[in-house]
C-alpha cells in the first residue's frame, strides 16, 4: 500500500541484494488476509503483523527475530568453522597418506636391496665353498703322498738310517699329520 513500490517488492528487493539479504524483514500492514500473509512469507519476510498494532508486541517479536538472526550468523560462522576444519583434515589425511606410500616405497627398495645383496652374499659364500674344496682337494693330495712317501721310506730303507733320519722321518710324518688336521677344520668351517 506505499508508494510506488509496495511492501512486498521492497522485501523483493532486499532479499535479491547480497548486502542486505539477511537482514530480516517484518510486514507491520492492515492487510489481514491469509493471502497476504502467506506472499509476505513467500517473499522472504521472517514475521507478519497485523493491525492494530502492539507495541509490546512489536518489541517482542523484534528481539526474537534479532536473537534468532544473531544464532543463525552464529551457527553460519561455526558450520564454517566446521568446514574448514574439515578440510584441514582431509589435507593431514592426505599428507599422511602420500607420506604412508613415500615409506611403503622405502621399504620396498631397502628389502629389493637386502635381497640382493642376500643373494651376493650366498653367491660368495658358494663360490668361497667351492675355492675351499679344491683347495683342501689340492692340498690333500701332494700331503697324501709325502706321507706314503716317507711311510715307505721308513719300511723299506728304515733298518739302514740312523737315530737322527728317523726322527725326521717321524718329524715329517707328524707335521703331514697336523697340515691334514688343518685342512679338516678349515673344511668344517665352510
Amino acid at each position: 500500500m506505499m508508494p510506488e513500490l509496495d511492501g512486498f517488492e521492497v522485501c523483493r528487493h532486499l532479499k535479491a541484494n547480497l548486502a542486505t539479504k539477511d537482514i530480516p524483514v517484518i510486514f507491520l500492514t492492515a492487510l489481514s488476509e491469509t493471502v497476504n500473509k502467506v506472499k509476505g512469507f513467500k517473499v522472504g519476510a521472517v514475521d507478519y503483523i497485523t493491525q492494530p498494532i502492539e507495541q509490546e508486541e512489536i518489541v517482542a517479536r523484534v528481539k526474537t527475530h534479532l536473537s534468532l538472526t544473531r544464532m543463525r550468523q552464529q551457527l553460519q560462522q561455526q558450520n564454517q568453522e566446521l568446514e574448514t576444519e574439515i578440510e584441514r583434515r582431509k589435507q593431514i589425511e592426505n599428507e599422511l597418506h602420500k607420506s604412508k606410500d613415500l615409506l611403503q616405497q622405502s621399504n620396498d627398495n631397502l628389502e629389493q636391496i637386502v635381497s640382493k645383496r642376500t643373494a651376493e652374499l650366498a653367491a660368495s659364500n658358494q663360490d668361497l665353498e667351492h675355492f675351499a674344496y679344491i683347495a683342501s682337494h689340492d692340498l690333500r693330495t701332494p700331503l697324501y703322498k709325502i706321507k706314503m712317501c716317507t711311510e715307505y721310506l721308513a719300511e723299506d730303507c728304515g733298518h739302514c738310517l740312523d737315530e737322527q733320519a728317523k726322527e725326521y722321518m717321524n718329524h715329517i710324518i707328524n707335521s703331514v699329520d697336523q697340515m691334514h688336521l688343518l685342512i679338516e677344520d678349515l673344511l668344517d668351517i665352510f
